[in-house]
């Protein structure tokens, strides 16, 4: 499994969204940066990808299926009232506990 080197968002105001608040949470807890859906930072190939898809406009959600073709990471689909648990595995952040 690639290490995770960024999250990227759609939403980058913690003060005006839970979502952009819990991914500025979890950027941090894995220590990597945290990159919109239209920045071009190093590792975002590698990222984890935290939004939800339902708030995205048409004209998003077509750059981000483009943007999606060179990405290299793996999908897992987080539902809502669920644990998900970020861990460690040799040093390497990993979700240890997932839609339990």
């Amino acid at each position: 499994m690639t290490p995770i080197e960024a999250v990227v968002t759609h939403h980058r105001s913690g003060f005006r969204s839970g979502v952009a608040r819990f991914n500025e949470l979890l950027a941090d807890r894995l220590g990597v940066p945290l990159y919109g859906l239209d920045d071009d930072g190093p590792g975002w190939n590698r990222s984890l990808l935290s939004f939800k898809v339902g708030e995205l406009d048409i004209a998003t959600r077509a750059a981000l299926a483009e943007r999606l073709d060179r990405w290299e990471g793996e999908l897992f689909r987080l539902e809502t009232a669920t644990i998900n648990v970020l861990g460690y595995e040799r040093e390497t952040p990993v979700l240890l506990r997932w839609n339990a």
